[in-house]
Parts: structure tokens; C-alpha cells; sequence
């Protein structure tokens, strides 16, 4: 995805950064580029932007367990609210704004959080179009806001209810026990 990125905007890098060495023009410093700014955006709530903070690298980006960083209006600056009393030393975990799965923490910041809340797998389930009960169980579905292809998180301790209702619904073939299926526990 970053070679793709780097060759989209080749022409205009090579444009903008004409009074550079050719060397920081090419794709390896591109990469190397991307990588800081991945290591240091951050998503800051109570103003809804995308903010590079430069020491942000220096922290320990967790799932949604952490240190708050957001913008603070009365101050106008970035600030760091801590979750817990810290010790010197201690590292600081900062919760990640952005919601994101440990895939996408390693990409970004090289380092996954074994306890992160966010991390988790998708799984895909769909109804057959020529199930004989496909409208019956089409209406179920939208009853209890779902769709016939839907996608549910999978975690590392759980997955949800509505998964496995889903699934159990999907296999009826008997007309009389679909009333029988519960997406509630």
C-alpha cells in the first residue's frame, strides 16, 4: 500500500522536493517518512482531527486501555491525562483514539497490546439466497437490526450472541423452529 501511495505522488514529490539529493526522493525515504508520521498521529477527540504529536513515539500506544491524549481548548495545547499514578520509569500507555486492532498497531507504531480490547477478527455470514426460508429469515434479521451478509467481531474471549443465533438460524429448515431462534442471549 505505501509503494502504491509513493507512486501516486511521485511526480509531485519529485517536484517538491527537487532542491533534495535524489536519495531523499526515492521510495525508501518515502517509506521511512510514512513510518514517523504513522508512529506519531494521533486522533484527538474533542476537536475531530488527526494530529502528528512528536513525542508521541516515545509512549506506548495500547488499545482502548490507557492514558487519555486529547486537545485541551482552555490551553490550546495537546495534553496527557493519566489513568493511574505512575512511578519513575513506569511506561505510559496511551489509549488509542482511533480504535485500532493490534494488525494495524504493529503497521503503525511496531508494537502490539496483548490486552487490547479492539483487537479482534471479522467474520462473514450470509444467508443462501435459495434457502426456501430466506424471506422468513430475512424479516428476523431486520427485526433485530441485522442484515442477511453480515460481519461480526471475533475476540480473543468472546464473540457475540448474534453470531451464533445467526448461524443456528441459517442451518433451519423446519418452518416451526424459527419462532424458537433468540438473538437476545
Amino acid at each position: 500500500a505505501i509503494d502504491a501511495e509513493f507512486a501516486s505522488l511521485e511526480e509531485k514529490l519529485q517536484l517538491a522536493l527537487r532542491d533534495f539529493p535524489p536519495e531523499a526522493r526515492s521510495l525508501e525515504a518515502f517509506r521511512k517518512a510514512f513510518s514517523v508520521v504513522l508512529s506519531r498521529v494521533v486522533y484527538l477527540p474533542s476537536v475531530e482531527v488527526l494530529a502528528l504529536v512528536p513525542l508521541l513515539d516515545s509512549c506506548w500506544q495500547s488499545g482502548a486501555a490507557g492514558a487519555a491524549l486529547d486537545y485541551d481548548l482552555d490551553f490550546k495545547t495537546v495534553t496527557l491525562r493519566a489513568d493511574r499514578y505512575f512511578q519513575p520509569g513506569d511506561t505510559v500507555g496511551v489509549a488509542d483514539n482511533l480504535g485500532r486492532a493490534n494488525g494495524e498497531l504493529m503497521l503503525s507504531c511496531g508494537r502490539v497490546d496483548s490486552n487490547n480490547t479492539e483487537d479482534c477478527m471479522e467474520w462473514a455470514a450470509s444467508l443462501l439466497r435459495t434457502d426456501p426460508l430466506f424471506e422468513s429469515k430475512m424479516m428476523i434479521l431486520e427485526s433485530v437490526g441485522l442484515q442477511t451478509d453480515q460481519v461480526f467481531p471475533i475476540y480473543s474471549d468472546r464473540m457475540p450472541n448474534q453470531l451464533l443465533a445467526f448461524l443456528r438460524m441459517s442451518r433451519v429448515q423446519d418452518p416451526g423452529q424459527l419462532a424458537q431462534v433468540n438473538f437476545e442471549r
